[in-house]
C-alpha cells in the first residue's frame, strides 16, 4: 500500500474496503463522483450559495453536446453564466482533510456508495446505504431525467433555463414548475406519478424523487423525496453512460452545481 493512501481507523481489509484505500489523487474523476454524491447526500444544505471564483474551471467547450448542442450559447447570456464547471478548490489533502473524511466515512448518519462509473461495478459501501432518508434537493435530478427522458432527449430554451436554475442554483420554483411539466396534464400529482414511473422503469425500486405528496386516485398519500444511496450510485452511474434520453445533458448540467457552504 502506498503511503499517501487513505485509511480511516476501523476500516475492514476486505477486498472491497482494499479498494476504497486507493490513493484519493489516483482514483477517477468518475469514481470520486459517485463516492462523494453518496457522502454529500446527507450534509449537502438546503439552501444555495454562490461557488466561490476558484473553483471554477471556464472549459466552455464541455457544455457542448455530442449533437453539437452548445448549452451555454442555447440557454442565453444569463444561464450561459451559471454554465460553469466546477472541479473543486485544488486544496491538498492533508492530515484535517484526512480526519474529517475518516470521520464522515465512519458516521452512522452518514451513508455513501462508491462504484466504478465505467462497468457499474459496486466497489465500497456504508453498512447503512440501502436504508432511505429524506433527500432534500438532491431528488431534483429526478425530475431532470424523468423530463429528458420523457422528451426523448428534447427540450426547449425555457425547459433549459429551469432545469439549469434547478441543478445549479437549487431554485425550489423551478423544481415545481419543472415536476408538472413531467406529468400529463400539467398538475402537480401528474407529474409526480411521472417522475415517479420513471425511477421505478430505472430500477430504483426503493426511491420516490418527486417532489412533496403525491394523492392517487384511489385518494392514498406517498410522501416523495426518499432516496438511498445505493440506488443513487446507480443512477450516477446510468446517467453518465447514457442509458435514459438525455442523460448527456443532465449529466453535463451536474457539473456545474453550486450549491453548498463556503
Amino acid at each position: 500500500m502506498k503511503k499517501n493512501a487513505v485509511v480511516c481507523p476501523g476500516d475492514v481489509l476486505t477486498r472491497v474496503s482494499q479498494w476504497v484505500r486507493i490513493p484519493l489523487g489516483q482514483l477517477t474523476y468518475g469514481l470520486k463522483a459517485s463516492l462523494l454524491i453518496g457522502l454529500l447526500i446527507s450534509i449537502w444544505p438546503a439552501h444555495a450559495d454562490a461557488a466561490d471564483e476558484s473553483q471554477a474551471t471556464h472549459d466552455v467547450r464541455y457544455f457542448v453536446l455530442e449533437n453539437g448542442t452548445d448549452l451555454r450559447e442555447f440557454g442565453g447570456s444569463r444561464i450561459g453564466k451559471m454554465l460553469v464547471r466546477i472541479k473543486g478548490q485544488g486544496i491538498p489533502f492533508g492530515d484535517k482533510q484526512r480526519q474529517h473524511y475518516c470521520r464522515i466515512k465512519h458516521d452512522e448518519n452518514v451513508q455513501w456508495a462508491l462504484n466504478n462509473l465505467e462497468t457499474g461495478e459496486l466497489i465500497a459501501r456504508s453498512n447503512n446505504a440501502g436504508e432511505v432518508f429524506f433527500g432534500a434537493s438532491v431528488a431534483k435530478v429526478f425530475v431532470a431525467a424523468a423530463l429528458l427522458h420523457k422528451q426523448k432527449g428534447d427540450f426547449t430554451k425555457a425547459q433549459l433555463g429551469l432545469m439549469v436554475r434547478m441543478i445549479v442554483v437549487s431554485s425550489n420554483s423551478a423544481w415545481k414548475e419543472l415536476q408538472r411539466q413531467v406529468g400529463d396534464d400539467g398538475t402537480d400529482d401528474a407529474g409526480r406519478a411521472a417522475v415517479h414511473a420513471f425511477a421505478q422503469s430505472m430500477g430504483y425500486f426503493n426511491t420516490r424523487g418527486f417532489q412533496g405528496w403525491w394523492r392517487k386516485k384511489d385518494g392514498t398519500r406517498i410522501h416523495g423525496n426518499e432516496l438511498n444511496s445505493l440506488e443513487l450510485a446507480k443512477f450516477v452511474y446510468d446517467t453518465y453512460n447514457g442509458l435514459y434520453e438525455g442523460a448527456e445533458v443532465l449529466w453535463h448540467i451536474m457539473q456545474a452545481t453550486a450549491t453548498g457552504r463556503q
